[in-house]
């Protein structure tokens, strides 16, 4: 539970970018939601504050382009065009139209961010193995061998499970994204959804 103005900002940034609004017509669009609100807030004044809100959730994205060639998973070298090179160690070819690529987005802020807004408070929240029962992951032998036979048991440790699940752009296309998510086990079932990290995309 939050105050509107907490996450209006964002949907009046959604709602530029869904339609595409220009400067002066997003202005525009943000004076009408002051007035219909009667909103004080600072950050709906123009788009530069309204984006100066997230300007901490920013961070580098590495785009590596992989081969499109069945069975091969070579990194594609890349030119000074910031394009793959037409000749490759692999000996496949790029092809502009087939292009593969991976964005790597880095965990750091996103683990930041999670444990700033209670995922310590989550942790605390979870129900530990009892020794007998089995159901989630922190009761099978691999876990537990592997995250608690080594003493770790008193150390503060966040494992993730490797989410992947591939979609169409549209329906009728032949492109694809593929999200490789980071499912935290240290937090309760019902938590895990909403607490994801994107590693991947």
């Amino acid at each position: 539970d939050c105050e509107s103005s907490a996450y209006l900002s964002m949907l009046c940034l959604a709602y530029k970018l869904k339609y595409h609004l220009s400067n002066e017509a997003f202005k525009d669009h943000l004076k009408i939601i002051q007035i219909a609100t009667k909103s004080t807030t600072a950050e709906i004044e123009s788009a530069a504050k309204c984006v100066a809100k997230y300007d901490h959730l920013l961070m580098d994205v590495k785009q590596n382009f992989v081969c499109a060639k069945k069975n091969c998973d070579a990194i594609l070298e890349i030119g000074k065009n910031g394009l793959p090179k037409q000749k490759q160690r692999c000996r496949h070819p790029f092809d502009k139209s087939r292009s593969c690529y991976i964005l790597v987005l880095p965990i750091e802020q996103q683990l930041k961010f999670f444990l700033e807004s209670g995922g310590m408070k989550l942790r605390k929240e979870t129900t530990g193995y009892d020794g007998t029962t089995l159901g989630d992951v922190q009761s099978g032998n691999c876990y537990r061998e592997k995250v608690c036979g080594d003493g770790s048991e008193n150390q503060v440790i966040f494992t993730l499970q490797l989410n992947v699940d591939g979609a169409q752009c549209f329906k009728k296309s032949k492109f694809g994204f593929w999200p490789f998510m980071g499912v935290i086990n240290e937090i309760p079932y019902g938590a895990r959804r909403a607490n994801m990290f994107l590693m991947a995309l």
